[in-house]
């Protein structure tokens, strides 16, 4: 009995030992980034920020390995090593230390709003991002807008106004619009409102900073002129440009205003409003130029030169619906740019008399003629009266005035300005406009108080003409 007994008892100590001798099985962490501190932070354009920013890598591997700090926005947010410094850089790597923690010093840009440092660990997988405000900066600079702009009287727009920093950051400081100059009144707030034709301006105030916008009230009005794409055409204060045709050449409208009539090449064509265009009258024989088209004010009739490719020029008529054989109106061999009185009995042209360009008027019914003795090229006679305008080339391109009996000569315009040979009248015989070319912009000109109004809209364009 004994030796059973102590069998048994040898088999329950192995079977003790074989137990305590089992191994459990070991558990894996899975590995984060959790920002410990500064995000959220905010301060104004190219400040460093107080607080560090620190994340903590926690799980398995997260002791001794590469954190890195990366610039979301170019111009937003930078990074420098947290004890040192050096000059804040797009890309920071730091090492975790023993409790998973790294740091990086955090400097603003110069790009207000929101702006993002990712924080990566390549070598776990891992992503986070920490979020700072940038605001604007001191105020450097105020603008205001739209400047340089055109307005017709009557007409009304809101003045926008902004103060901004150093680099362009719009800050949020209240604009004080006043102090208006000119035919403006204002109408409340930031509108101004157009009285009457004129140069005017208004002040945009913030503290010591004072900013001005200019502009210029114009009557009502459509012009057509030459672009490099072709024959467009848009309201007087910039607005409707329409390009009509792509070809282009001295042109002028029908008293209708519902077609331009222009020189293309050897022959004449028109365009109506849409851009439909078509040969006007019968194509001129070889080697024949037709120049310098313009109706007659009831319509009916379109006067021309005819350059014979010979250093001949006269002066021919054809029907303005384009039928019919154009017509010889002048003996005269060294005449060209008519353009008719408002009655239709007379052309004022322009006649070369000893080499020199000279004003002269024919009377259709007769063929009496009548040299002026003024100096100039193209000349447009108003559309009532006895007023043409012209480019005095001998006065230095300068704009001019004169009576069509050669009387009261004047000049008119800016003082000084170099005007291109292409001017035109409005509607009502008050106002001209035409190209100054040494300010690169179209102006219009009131023939009675010579206030100019420039268009600076209108860079790029030449030959402008002005819609009856």
């Amino acid at each position: 009995m004994r030796r059973l007994t102590a069998l048994a008892a040898d088999v329950s100590t192995v079977m003790i030992i074989a137990c305590s001798s089992s191994t459990a099985p070991s558990t894996t962490v899975a590995a984060k980034i959790t920002v410990l501190a500064g995000a959220g932070q905010s301060d104004t354009i190219q400040a460093t920020l107080p607080a560090l920013l620190t994340v903590q890598v926690s799980g398995s591997g997260a002791t001794g390995v590469i954190v890195q700090f990366v610039s979301a926005d170019s111009t937003g947010a930078y990074v420098s090593p947290a004890g040192s410094l050096s000059a804040p850089t797009s890309f920071l790597a730091d090492t975790s230390d023993a409790t998973g923690k790294a740091s990086a010093r955090v400097a603003l840009g110069t790009h207000a709003g929101k702006s993002r440092i990712i924080i990566r660990v390549p070598t776990l997988s891992l992503v986070d991002t920490a979020t700072f405000m940038v605001t604007p900066g001191a105020a450097a600079n105020l603008t205001i807008a739209p400047q340089d702009t055109t307005v017709y009287v009557g007409g009304a727009f809101a003045v926008r106004a902004a103060l901004v920093d150093r680099f362009g950051n719009a800050r949020t400081d209240p604009v004080t619009i006043g102090h208006p100059q000119g035919p403006i009144v204002l109408a409340g707030g930031d509108t101004v409102r157009a009285q009457t034709s004129g140069l005017a301006s208004v002040l945009a105030t913030v503290g010591s900073l004072v900013d001005t916008l200019r502009f210029t009230v114009v009557p009502t009005g459509r012009l057509a002129a030459i672009a490099a794409s072709g024959i467009v055409r848009f309201n007087l204060d910039g607005s409707g440009y329409q390009q009509l045709t792509p070809a282009s050449g001295y042109e002028r409208w029908s008293p209708s205003g519902e077609r331009i009539v222009y020189a293309l090449g050897y022959w004449l064509q028109s365009v109506d409003t849409t851009g439909l265009a078509s040969l006007l009258g019968p194509e001129p024989p070889g080697g024949v130029y037709d120049q310098f088209p313009q109706y007659s004010r009831d319509g009916q009739w379109v006067y021309f030169s005819r350059y014979d490719g010979a250093s001949v020029n006269t002066l021919w008529r054809v029907a303005a619906t384009g039928q019919g054989t154009p017509q010889n109106v002048s003996t005269s061999q060294d005449a060209y740019a008519p353009s008719p009185s408002p009655d239709g009995s007379q052309l004022v042209y322009v006649r070369h008399v000893n080499d020199e360009a000279t004003l002269t008027i024919l009377t259709l019914a007769t063929g009496a003629v009548d040299s002026l003795t003024v100096s100039g090229t193209v000349p447009v006679w108003a559309p009532t009266g006895n007023l043409i305008a012209f480019v005095n080339a001998d006065a230095g391109s300068s704009l001019y005035l004169v009576k069509s009996d050669g009387t009261g000569q004047r000049q008119i315009g800016t003082p000084g300005a170099v005007y291109g040979y292409v001017e035109d009248w409005s509607p009502d015989g008050q106002w001209i406009v035409a190209e100054n070319q040494s300010a690169g912009y179209f102006e219009v000109v009131n023939v009675s108080s010579n206030l100019v109004l420039p268009l600076r809209y209108t860079r790029g364009l030449t030959q402008p003409i002005w819609r009856p």
